[in-house]
């Protein structure tokens, strides 16, 4: 990875591609969270003074990390709720609870600096590696 982010911006015609890494599966998902909230607002115009919970559900692991970047996503775009940090409390395989660590969204301070319209199924993949784990995805913008 490049400079201090866990994670990079992959080129795709367009739509904006993410890989994010972490050293545990847990990891990768909170990183995503702070990713999706570091693309669109910036993390930097975030305060971490709330708690928020989430549980999402998904046939398999893929498809509980599109849902759980589709639920940040929706905090973001509905303009609910701006998050700085996520712990991931419990994970299975089909299911996860976090805690979101935030603010309720700003609109003053939490300009919006790319617009994410959805996040896709398209190469949507969550697996390990050998320096820890990865995810994929494709987002519309």
């Amino acid at each position: 990875m490049t400079g201090n982010k866990p994670y990079v911006i992959l080129n795709h015609t367009a739509d904006l591609g993410l890989l994010v890494t972490g050293r545990t599966i847990e990891d990768v998902f909170a990183n995503a969270a702070a990713a999706l909230t570091d693309l669109m607002i910036g993390t930097n115009a975030v305060k971490q003074i709330t708690r928020r919970g989430l549980d999402v559900d998904g046939i398999d692991r893929d498809d509980l990390w599109v849902n759980f970047l589709r639920e940040i996503l929706s905090l973001l775009t509905s303009k609910t709720y701006a998050v700085k940090s996520c712990q991931i409390l419990r994970m299975e395989a089909n299911q996860l609870t976090a805690e979101l660590r935030g603010e309720p969204y700003d609109v003053v301070r939490h300009v919006v600096k790319t617009e994410i319209k959805a996040i896709t199924y398209h190469q949507a993949v969550v697996r390990r590696t050998r320096d820890g784990w990865e995810g994929k995805v494709i987002c519309d913008v």
